[in-house]
């Protein structure tokens, strides 16, 4: 996703979890799982939102790819709404949840209680109009999630949407090609920040 360097070598970027997680060539090893749940991932969380911009990428292309190596990966919830209408799984539902504020201590404590609770299904989305007003984009938002996910040691596919991509009426009726095109601008961006 990024030009992550080769190593943690260069001073470009500083690896919070010391040799439990090594990257050369590009691949991320994890020697240690336990200091994935560890205040190093607050460390690396932090830096995805607040680091210089090259740092920031680079924080945020760990997150992804620690998370690929665990198993904690951005998915679809597509095929589970599937087998729910055909009768396949039911019995529980599946909470969707706009995390607005305290992104990752909020997204820590959801996790915490999926967890605890054995949650396997829930949504964590953002609405255009909550990106514009938190200055969340995508990529940060899929970072911090899964950051958080990472961090409470939760396992499996995580439910990340956009809520409510969709064209403003009034904007709309001014110049429906620019705000049809926002749209489509952003669906774009949301696939591929995961």
């Amino acid at each position: 996703v990024s030009r992550f360097p080769l190593s943690f070598s260069t001073n470009m970027f500083a690896n919070p979890f010391n040799k439990a997680v090594t990257v050369l060539d590009g691949r991320v090893t994890i020697h240690d799982e336990s200091v994935i749940a560890s205040p190093a991932m607050d460390k690396l969380a932090y830096t995805a939102v607040f680091g210089e911009p090259d740092d920031r990428e680079d924080a945020r292309w760990l997150i992804w790819e620690i998370g690929q190596a665990v198993g904690v990966r951005p998915s679809s919830i597509h095929d589970l709404y599937l087998a729910r209408g055909r009768g396949l799984t039911g019995g529980f539902t599946v909470p969707a949840m706009n995390i607005r504020g305290m992104a990752y201590d909020t997204g820590r404590s959801i996790f915490r209680s999926a967890v605890k609770l054995k949650v396997g299904a829930l949504i964590q989305e953002i609405a255009r109009s909550e990106i514009a007003y938190t200055d969340q984009r995508p990529a940060e938002y899929v970072a911090v999630m899964l950051a958080a996910a990472l961090r409470e040691g939760f396992r499996g596919p995580i439910f990340i949407q956009g809520d409510h991509f969709q064209v403003n009426a009034k904007k709309f009726a001014v110049d429906p090609v620019t705000e049809v095109n926002g749209v489509k601008q952003l669906a774009r961006e949301a696939i591929a920040a995961g």
